[in-house]
């Protein structure tokens, strides 16, 4: 929920809940490994997804130095150096 506070008093007809989780970021990296042609379906390749999020993906505390630092290890273009994973059956994913 956010709650915004004007002098110190809540306002509660402007609360707003936002429903973007750690499952919304898993649901969201399986359809970009999809269209980049690898399919996870089922519940173990979906854990598998997860896992691939928790050790490859991060929210930046502060995303404009975040994108700066990006910029400075992967020579520019916003990205930072591909990480690469290795799947169960020895493919290799990149993601950058």
């Amino acid at each position: 929920h956010c709650v915004p506070v004007y002098e110190g008093y809540a306002l509660p007809h402007s609360i707003v809940r936002s429903d973007v989780g750690g499952r919304d970021v898993t649901d969201h990296l399986q359809l970009l490994l999809r269209r980049s042609g690898l399919s996870f379906t089922t519940t173990a390749e979906t854990d598998l997804v997860k896992q691939i999020k928790e050790d490859t993906c991060y929210v930046a505390l502060d995303p404009a130095k975040a994108e700066e630092e990006a910029d400075k290890v992967g020579g520019g273009g916003g990205h930072a150096a591909a990480a690469t994973y290795q799947l169960p059956d020895g493919q290799t994913v990149s993601m950058s």
